[in-house]
């Protein structure tokens, strides 16, 4: 699910995504063709609380001048995370998501009309039926649990929210907070948004918040780096994320777990080239000897004549789940600029 602080524009996420102005709480989705659908609001009616925290997002860092003490901001373009702001002044801001670790995978949200079958989706995902603004999960043995409605007819008064919460239909929250939600958070029927790991808790029930939640991590980096001598010249060179020029094995890359809403392909030197260097990103296909390079529509860039540094963004529908990457790095002279870092970043 996608946020911002306007409604979105055409030129935002891909088909089937939804997206959440937390202004206004009105949600828009699924997209379609190409398009937003009109806003549907999700903010119910309820006793008026203390006043609550906002997350505001930009595609740069925040500035003192924007947002109030307690307020949480999210650069979408770095996937950094500041806040919460004290005194007027933004702490410096923390990386949201990282590189692959050695734990189980985890899940994600699915959407779709209806129901979900117990064949779609895999153990720890969530579904939400965009009839009836129902959501399953987390799915356990194969199995899917039965929802629970976000769209509930009018109730009594609920609990007091955690930090900054907004209503998400009459008589549940999405609340969010640093760190996981304690039991005493929150009424039955609330989810919980965890702005330290971008864990989604939920729904609460019997008092008591679920033991762990679903990623919804905004954007999955893999890093690597390596070194071309100047005694070799032109040529293709695998990240290795060690240093030192090692011949490209000709299946050699990088699985992408998720659909990416974008790309950004970033590259960096130590020293300004000479001449031209050339970075470009190619699907594998295929293993071994007989393995088929593909060049990724639009996703290189160039560094020379004394530069440094050069990127490139794709859109959404250019990456898929389990399109495996490879970088590959052509110059047309002897290197002797030094090293190179090369960082590719999903963003889901």
């Amino acid at each position: 699910m996608l946020s911002g602080t306007t409604d979105p524009g055409p030129e935002i996420g891909k088909d089937g995504d939804f997206y959440l102005n937390t202004v206004t709480w009105m949600l828009f989705g699924p997209k379609a063709n190409g398009t937003w659908p009109a806003g549907v609001s999700v903010a119910g009616t309820g006793n008026t609380g203390a006043a609550g925290n906002t997350i505001l997002s930009g595609s740069v860092d925040p500035t003192d001048s924007v947002g109030n003490n307690g307020d949480y901001y999210i650069n979408t373009s770095t996937s950094t995370l500041f806040g919460p702001k004290a005194n007027g002044t933004w702490p410096p801001g923390v990386q949201m998501g990282g590189g692959t670790g050695s734990g189980t995978g985890g899940g994600v949200v699915l959407t779709g009309a209806g129901a979900p079958a117990n064949s779609v989706g895999n153990n720890g995902d969530y579904y939400l039926d965009t009839d009836t603004w129902t959501l399953y999960g987390p799915k356990a043995n194969d199995v899917w649990p039965a929802g629970v409605s976000l769209v509930t007819q009018p109730g009594g008064s609920g609990g007091t929210g955690g930090t900054g919460g907004g209503t998400a239909g009459n008589g549940g929250h999405i609340l969010y907070g640093s760190g996981a939600p304690t039991d005493d958070i929150g009424v039955d029927g609330d989810f919980y948004f965890d702005t330290t790991t971008s864990t989604l808790y939920g729904p609460k029930a019997g008092g008591k918040w679920p033991t762990s939640g679903v990623s919804m991590g905004t954007g999955t980096v893999y890093n690597g780096n390596f070194n071309v001598p100047a005694t070799l010249s032109r040529g293709n060179y695998a990240m290795t994320g060690a240093g030192g020029a090692v011949p490209l094995p000709s299946d050699f890359g990088v699985v992408i777990p998720y659909d990416c809403s974008r790309v950004t392909l970033t590259a960096t030197t130590l020293g300004k080239v000479q001449g031209t260097l050339d970075i470009s990103v190619h699907t594998v296909t295929g293993a071994g000897a007989s393995a088929t390079i593909t060049p990724v529509r639009d996703l290189s860039c160039k560094i020379s004549n004394g530069q440094q540094s050069c990127s490139q963004e794709v859109p959404s529908g250019t990456v898929n789940r389990n399109d495996k990457l490879q970088v590959q790095v052509d110059t047309n002279q002897a290197t002797d600029w030094g090293g190179l870092t090369v960082k590719l970043a999903c963003v889901i």
